[in-house]
């Protein structure tokens, strides 16, 4: 699906929003507490990110601002949290590896519907699960909202909240 059609002129930036494959992934039953301990600080991490991110939009932005607070909700879903937090205690899986298999099933279950407006919130799921990894394990996100200067963009797909916070006054196309 094209964003721009047409040709543009300019510097351009690759990105590249690939899913990120987690590895299987196990810690031993000592270190579970430690697991659990680092998932919920990425969680911290994620959900500041996301209100920092919300307190930033203009008002004026009613559709930004409904993807920034779906994606507060994903991270604040106590059932969610318990899913993941279960994963590690009980499989002793890693919390990189707990997140995205707890996403992915969630989201692939979201696909699955036959209905647009449902099946598209899988895009919010792995924007969060994204954040969460990216906080696990030291990634640094591609940030688009503010750019250096003018510049084409040239990549596979932008997730839900890069899209939102585009700075369009410095994307060429």
């Amino acid at each position: 699906q094209r964003v721009s059609d047409g040709v543009a002129i300019g510097q351009c930036t690759v990105l590249t929003t690939s899913d990120v494959k987690i590895r299987e992934g196990f810690v031993i039953r000592e270190k579970v507490d430690a697991e659990i301990k680092r998932f919920k600080k990425a969680l911290a991490l994620t959900e500041t990110d996301i209100k920092t991110l919300r307190d930033q939009q203009d008002d004026h932005l009613d559709e930004v601002r409904a993807i920034i607070d779906t994606h507060l909700l994903l991270v604040q879903d106590q059932r969610l949290i318990a899913e993941i937090e279960g994963l590690i205690r009980s499989e002793l899986y890693n919390a990189p590896y707990a997140v995205a298999t707890t996403i992915a099933r969630h989201a692939e279950r979201l696909k699955a519907i036959d209905n647009p407006m449902i099946s598209s919130k899988a895009a919010d799921l792995y924007d969060v699960e994204r954040r969460l990894l990216d906080h696990m394990l030291g990634g640094n996100l591609v940030q688009l909202k503010r750019l250096p200067r003018p510049l084409v963009i040239v990549g596979d797909a932008l997730t839900p909240t890069q899209a939102a916070t585009l700075d369009r006054q410095n994307v060429r196309a």
